[in-house]
């Protein structure tokens, strides 16, 4: 279902790599890979304002999008006190006075001067007004217009279905695990959460936005979740199928697929750590860590995976 806001058409709530065919191609400038998945677009208007570039963006090319942001400028090099009046003259005929708006004092470009939010049906419209003038394609920018899903819960939904569907037939007729190795580590895990409060309050969301930002991050079945402490990670069996569980988030080994990769953070402005990444399931602990290294040993024991190691600094 597309959207409109400002006179133009938006691409929320449209499978992202569905975009190039519905623009003309000398305005896709090409897809984007780093970070999130994105298509960067040549603009014209939004709210009859001048855009220079706009990224629409997803977590996945096969899964909506999400987010769409607009590169701004003006007609004319104004102060940046002008700024705010010049962009709100435009805006807010079309949907009103902001819901919220700030002002903060800059040194650079590279900062924002101004902010404000609308809600406008399902949307949450965002404007950042930069401290100064900011590079951008054909041109300078002095403002991004940042447009996402006031609620993605609808569009998630039946990524949860799938995801419930995946776990069922992977531990559906699970009775007791085959405990293979635990270790408990010094540092409490961290659930995956876009908003750490959903974990205990809104577990219905958090389980949603694991099934639509992650692709093979599972939820942690209550007969393995119950045995663990925060600090905890089991390696287990069930059937001919393995796992690497937290007390909230699981990950499948697949011999041959599973990626393994152990960071060695060395002491810098901080003091440094060992993570793990299975998969999507990052479990991180204190330098050098005996129960970390013993996890990535009987994963290893036990499972065909590929391994990767590097160092970084705890900048």
């Amino acid at each position: 279902m597309s959207r409109l806001l400002g006179g133009r058409e938006l691409f929320i709530g449209e499978i992202l790599d569905t975009i190039p065919q519905r623009v003309a191609p000398e305005l896709v400038l090409g897809p984007m890979r780093q970070g999130w998945p994105s298509y960067r677009l040549l603009e014209q208007h939004i709210f009859g304002l001048t855009c220079l570039v706009a990224d629409a963006r997803g977590p996945y090319e096969d899964r909506e999008c999400v987010q769409q942001i607009f590169e701004l400028t003006l007609d004319a090099d104004y102060p940046l006190a002008e700024l705010e009046s010049r962009y709100l003259t435009k805006i807010e005929p079309v949907i009103g006075r902001p819901i919220k708006a700030n002002r903060y004092a800059t040194q650079s470009a590279a900062q924002v001067a101004y902010s404000a939010d609308w809600d406008s049906v399902d949307l949450r419209v965002t404007l950042s007004i930069y401290g100064g003038p900011r590079a951008s394609h054909g041109g300078m920018a002095t403002a991004g217009l940042f447009v996402n899903l006031r609620d993605e819960l609808p569009i998630m939904a039946r990524y949860a279905a799938a995801l419930s569907a995946r776990e069922s037939a992977l531990w559906g007729t699970l009775t007791s695990p085959d405990v293979l190795h635990i270790s408990r580590l010094q540092t409490k895990l961290t659930p995956f959460s876009l908003q750490p409060w959903a974990v205990q309050s809104d577990p219905v969301r958090r389980r949603a936005q694991k099934a639509f930002y992650k692709r093979d991050l599972l939820e942690t079945p209550p007969l393995v979740s119950h045995r663990l402490t925060a600090n905890e990670v089991m390696l287990w069996r069930h059937s001919a199928h393995l796992f690497v569980s937290t007390q909230y988030d699981t990950v499948q080994l697949v011999t041959g697929q599973t990626t393994l990769e152990v960071v060695n953070i060395l002491p810098a402005r901080g003091g440094g750590g060992l993570s793990v990444h299975v998969g999507e399931l990052q479990i991180t602990d204190v330098p050098e860590s005996r129960p970390l290294t013993e996890l990535v040993e009987a994963i290893q024991a036990v499972c065909a995976v590929h391994y990767r190691y590097q160092e970084t600094y705890d900048d």
